[in-house]
């Protein structure tokens, strides 16, 4: 395959004009006609400021003085390119030099395209290829195929990448001059026309059939006659025909195929077609044909080439009877495919419309409607329904009168018919009352009713309403409304009552009376009668239509005044009965209901109560009649004091001879003026202080004991303490020792209580220094102090000297190894061998021995105590209770030796059973 480069340029000066663009106040103007020609502007001219150098980015500069706001320069550099153009202006007052820069794109590409082909068969796509364009410097690209058909590629993002090529398939044959027209950055453009014409060869498919219309056929043919034109020099030589239902995928094989002849001579080919759905149809035909050299070609034709019309008249009536209505609404259900009405109504009107639409019919009857639907593109394929006395109209009115109604209830009512057409009537009279006489008589009550008449034409296949409101006066149902009792009260008018009519008609005069008196003309009565007793109210209305209506209402009214005192002195929670005094009134007999403020209620008429509890208690009296009641919340509150909470605080556990303060504690509010205190039940002092110091000066118990006065008088007595006295410990009377430097000795308090605390200082020497009786292994003289201390504080103390001699020869008449571990022992209770412990003669004391079964629990521990002492080993015994079988266990022994040193020894022992 040949791959074509064509070069030629042709410019239009509709393309070339000088265009103009602007940045960063620096307008540039490139000529099209030559494009490296451009013309700079400064933009933003002031007085105070005075141009003194432009720069083209190329390497040349204007600067001599003075220097044009506009000025032409010619880039030398014929290839497309960026340069950045700068202006530098000063301030002639400031002194201030200030500069602005743009960039300029200097393009010069010309376009220029490749055709991978110059000649091919009508089905294949020629591919044009752009040849040395530069693309970062195109936005547009313009393809013009010379068959009147343009595409145009943008560059939006200018990438010199942007792919540019189109392939392009011609719809027939012949030759082409194809053109490229290209649009650069600065709006210049260029156009380029292939000099050699592309050729598309091949054959132009085409047929024609004999009809190409059915109407309400069945099964039938139509014949299709090949018009296909050969290519100039060479002969089609292959048919394929394609017939398929229009809306259905076109068939993947050819309905028919012929090849190297076609049946012309025999007037063409002939094709079946069928309708079995008596519905309109459409077949696509399709005719490919092949010549000798491969070039194909395929002929145009609509989505319905042959048409098979099967139009059906169809119609449906909104309604069919139309009572008392004209206007019939037809409903078009007809089906083909493009049709055209007409209609016939049986009233000797005719109209032809496509759509749903309505008729209407002057005059009462019934009439047949004709509907006849042709093919717009087949006139003579027609189809018609008829619906014989289809629409029926009837027409029917209801109408009436009344005689005179204006009167008082009860009013007799005659009626008069004026309806027209009418059959049969039905009247509602609004009371529950009807009728189906044509002229009836009613007698109403008072009220509004609304009188109706329905009426139904012949046949009862229509129906007319009509309706008439009436309104029958009405005697006026008059009501008092008010209270039956009235209670007086300070301030406030006495009797208020208003009047309640029930009627049709506006009450126009009112008459009110007071035990016969007259005493108002106003809708609500207001009277300020203040005399306790009966009374009787009587009210007579009068309507515009001069009915009357009466009403009457006996009245009471009753007086009643709560009030009380009490004694007014202090009360306290153990002493409180409150005398209370009535001082009540009422104009009926009353009973009393009295609320102590403590949920306690009384109904006596001056009743005496007493107060569980302290506090203010606000207490109320309700005094009621029959017919009244009067609330009185007292004008004083009663208030109970609380007898004085109080407990002695002081320490409980003294020494003997040390002064001990007691502090009454108040734990409520009241003040306190009077306090009492005892020793032991006798009374020691009485004061105005809560606090008091004892010295105990034996051991033993003692019982303190107080009482107290408040400011209200109310007293109490707290609660009696007693004091525990203890004397202080008691300490050996050794206070010096002597020993050889390397002997131990055990230092002795003289205390035997478990409950004491001792401290010895220093601790230097010493195998403890908070037990009792420390072990001293030292080879220095020491002075130790010694406190102790019982848990309730008392405390003596003592200084013991030790002194150590030295250089002494003492003769060993027994001498002994330095330390001995049996490995065996028989707790069995011979006495022999029955306790596990240390021995030897270099050993000062022994810090700990622990012994530890066979899974590491520790069954025995000893701290701080002398060798060589049964007392102090083990005797095979855990928690309490003898080892029961024979076993070995682990012994850890840590001791200090003669000269000092800790030194610690392991191994086993074996418990024998």
């Amino acid at each position: 395959m040949r791959q074509l480069v064509f070069l030629l340029v042709t410019i239009f000066s509709s393309q070339l004009q000088a265009q103009q663009t602007i940045e960063n106040n620096i307008s540039a103007i490139v000529d099209c006609n030559n494009r490296t020609a451009f013309t700079f502007s400064d933009t933003d001219p002031h007085d105070e400021w005075q141009l003194v150098e432009w720069n083209f980015g190329d390497g040349t500069s204007v600067n001599e003085m003075p220097v044009a706001a506009s000025i032409a320069h010619i880039y030398s550099n014929p290839n497309s390119a960026t340069y950045v153009v700068s202006v530098k202006k000063k301030n002639v007052i400031t002194q201030q030099i200030s500069t602005a820069t743009r960039t300029v794109f200097v393009v010069n590409e010309e376009p220029s395209f490749s055709a991978d082909v110059l000649e091919t068969c009508l089905q294949n796509k020629v591919t044009f290829v752009p040849v040395g364009i530069k693309s970062q410097f195109i936005n547009k690209y313009q393809w013009d195929f010379g068959d009147g058909k343009i595409t145009v590629k943008t560059n939006t993002k200018l990438s010199p990448k942007f792919d540019a090529s189109i392939s392009y398939t011609f719809d027939d044959p012949g030759a082409y001059n194809v053109k490229l027209a290209i649009a650069d950055t600065n709006g210049c453009s260029r156009s380029f026309e292939c000099p050699t014409a592309i050729h598309i060869k091949g054959p132009v498919a085409k047929f024609k059939a004999t009809s190409v219309t059915s109407c309400k056929e069945e099964n039938f043919t139509r014949t299709i006659k090949d018009a296909s034109v050969p290519d100039k020099t060479t002969a089609i030589n292959k048919w394929e025909w394609y017939v398929w239902e229009s809306g259905s995928a076109v068939p993947a094989r050819p309905t028919m195929i012929f090849d190297n002849a076609h049946p012309m001579s025999a007037g063409g080919v002939v094709f079946p077609f069928s309708n079995i759905v008596h519905a309109y149809k459409g077949y696509s035909v399709k005719l490919i044909v092949t010549d000798n050299e491969g070039c194909i070609s395929a002929a145009k034709t609509s989505s319905s080439y042959i048409k098979s019309y099967w139009p059906k008249a169809a119609f449906e009536a909104g309604k069919t009877l139309l009572c008392n209505e004209n206007d019939a609404q037809l409903n078009d259900a007809s089906s083909g495919n493009k049709l055209d009405y007409t209609w016939s109504y049986g009233d000797g009107e005719t109209g032809s419309t496509s759509v749903s639409h309505s008729h209407t019919f002057i005059n009462d009857g019934l009439y047949s409607v004709k509907l006849t639907v042709a093919e717009k593109q087949m006139n003579t394929c027609k189809d018609e329904v008829v619906k014989d006395d289809y629409i029926k109209i009837v027409n029917v009115k209801a109408a009436f009168e009344m005689s005179d109604i204006r009167q008082c209830a009860p009013v007799p009512v005659s009626f008069t018919d004026h309806s027209i057409n009418a059959a049969s009537y039905n009247w509602d009279f609004g009371d529950g009352a009807v009728s189906t006489e044509s002229q009836p008589a009613h007698t109403f009550e008072a009220g509004d009713q609304s009188i109706t008449l329905t009426v139904k034409s012949p046949g009862n296949e229509c129906a007319s309403s009509a309706a008439i409101p009436l309104h029958a006066y009405q005697k006026p149902n008059v009501s008092i409304e008010g209270n039956e009792v009235v209670c007086l009260k300070k301030n406030v008018t006495a009797l208020a009552y208003r009047s309640e009519i029930k009627g049709n008609d506006a009450p126009t005069a009112y008459e009110w009376k007071l035990d016969g008196a007259p005493t108002s003309n106003e809708a609500r009565f207001i009277n300020d009668c203040r005399q306790p007793g009966a009374h009787n109210i009587t009210l007579t209305v009068n309507t515009s239509e001069h009915c009357a209506g009466s009403a009457e209402k006996n009245i009471k009214i009753d007086s009643v005044v709560s009030s009380f005192t009490f004694d007014n002195t202090n009360h306290c929670v153990e002493n409180n009965s409150v005398v209370f005094k009535n001082n009540s009134t009422s104009f009926y007999p009353a009973i009393f209901d009295w609320s102590f403020g403590d949920g306690i209620a009384s109904g006596d008429f001056a009743p005496q109560h007493t107060y569980a509890a302290s506090g203010e208690y606000a207490t109320m009296l309700t005094t009621k009649t029959p017919y009244c009641s009067a609330i009185f919340p007292g004008e004083y509150k009663v208030v109970i004091y609380n007898n004085p909470s109080i407990e002695i605080s002081g320490d409980q556990n003294v020494c003997v001879g040390v002064p001990v303060d007691f502090t009454l504690l108040n734990k409520g509010n009241d003040v306190l003026t009077k306090y009492v205190w005892y020793v032991d039940g006798g009374e020691a002092s009485a004061t105005n202080s809560g606090k008091q110091q004892y010295k105990f000066d034996q051991v033993g118990s003692v019982k303190i004991a107080a009482s107290v006065t408040s400011l209200q008088g109310c007293s109490a007595n707290a609660p009696a303490v007693n004091v525990n006295v203890k004397p202080y410990p008691v300490l050996d009377e050794t206070n010096a020792y002597t020993v050889k430097s390397g002997d131990v000795v055990v230092l002795k308090s003289g205390t035997n209580s478990d409950n004491l605390q001792h401290n010895w200082s220093p601790q230097t020497g010493l195998s403890c220094y908070e037990c009792a009786s420390p072990v001293f292994n030292s080879t220095a003289s020491i002075q130790y102090h010694l406190a102790v201390s019982t848990p309730e504080g008392c405390a003596v103390e003592k200084d013991i000297v030790v002194t150590v001699i030295k250089d002494i020869d003492v003769p060993v008449n027994n001498p002994c190894p330095g330390i001995t571990m049996p490995n065996a022992f028989t707790p069995n209770g011979d006495g022999q061998n029955e306790v596990f412990y240390v021995k030897g003669c270099s050993i000062s004391f022994v810090k700990k021995l622990s012994i530890y079964d066979k899974f590491g629990r520790c069954v025995f521990m000893r701290e701080n105590f002398l060798p060589n002492d049964k007392q102090f080993g083990w005797d095979g015994k855990v928690n309490g209770v003898t080892v029961s079988q024979t076993d070995t266990f682990v012994y850890i022994a840590e001791f200090v030796d003669k000269q000092g040193k800790t030194q610690s020894l392991k191994g086993t022992v074996l418990l024998l059973k």
